[in-house]
């Protein structure tokens, strides 16, 4: 996470101390052609990023939801999108254990945070697929 992001987590109150993550000093980028740049970060703490597991962060992420009173239902997929009119109004899930339990969720605003191939986005045409990740 970026120095940016654990200030917004610390300002949102959501129990994810920077403790908890590993600083990094430095980034190598690389270029599909090979050529790499090295980007060395800060010495301040405040100023540094660090990696925090997936793990560590959506258990204290859902947490901070469920304290917020979010609704969480588990053990279902996205599956798509619901549209009325060209307007998404809702997602279809289905049932992780029983792939014929689908379920339709209408709410005023969907949130795509299924992950970075998210089946929302695609769903929507907000994101095109142009190559392997």
């Amino acid at each position: 996470l970026s120095a940016a992001a654990w200030s917004i987590l610390e300002r949102l109150q959501l129990d994810v101390p920077r403790t908890l993550g590993t600083p990094l000093a430095e980034m190598i980028v690389r270029s599909p052609s090979g050529r790499e740049t090295c980007v060395r970060y800060s010495d301040d703490p405040q100023l540094r990023p660090a990696a925090l597991g997936r793990d560590v962060f959506d258990a204290r992420l859902l947490a901070a939801a469920r304290r917020a009173g979010a609704t969480v239902l588990e053990g279902f997929r996205a599956r798509g999108v619901l549209r009325s009119g060209g307007t998404i109004h809702g997602v279809e899930i289905v049932d992780v254990a029983d792939s014929e339990g689908r379920r339709e969720l209408h709410a005023p605003l969907i949130i795509a945070a299924d992950g970075r191939r998210s089946t929302i986005l695609q769903a929507t045409g907000a994101v095109r697929r142009t190559g392997a990740a």
